[in-house]
């Protein structure tokens, strides 16, 4: 059983997942459009244990060494690209939905992290902020290093 938290920003966060959804359908370069400059946006969950803070975004097939964390105040921006694999001896494709690109998520954190002791582990395919939480912000800008 998944346990949420109903308050104000979940219901924000609500809304930011249908500007996700519109950004999708409109700003995403159709499959294999040549030159132009594609951009993809991962799924991120967002959310709490005792004493952290935790996001996990699905980047499968990203380099790890592709992806930057940023922590700016309330605020973590996670950047990165996945290369575009071509098959040389595919005829055409019947599907494409795997997208390509580079990406960038800005996350609104629903609560004050020390940035300084935030970590950030890429495994499986995912990437793992761990942010602690904390009563008032203690960092205003960092870069999470990922191990």
């Amino acid at each position: 059983m998944v346990k949420r938290k109903e308050h104000m920003r979940v219901n924000l966060w609500r809304l930011a997942d249908i500007d996700r959804l519109i950004d999708r359908l409109y700003s995403v370069s159709p499959p294999l459009a040549s030159g132009a400059a594609r951009h993809w946006i991962p799924d991120a969950d967002v959310f709490e244990t005792k004493n952290d803070l935790v996001i996990r975004m699905d980047l499968a097939g990203v380099n790890r060494d592709a992806v930057k964390v940023v922590l700016d105040e309330d605020t973590i921006i996670i950047t990165g690209l996945r290369k575009e694999e071509y098959h040389e001896e595919c005829e055409y494709y019947h599907q494409l939905e795997v997208e390509y690109g580079y990406f960038r998520r800005v996350i609104h954190l629903p609560r004050a992290v020390d940035g300084d002791k935030s970590r950030a582990l890429y495994r499986d395919g995912f990437l793992f902020v761990v942010l602690p939480k904390v009563e008032r912000p203690i960092t205003i800008h960092t870069t999470v290093e990922i191990l």
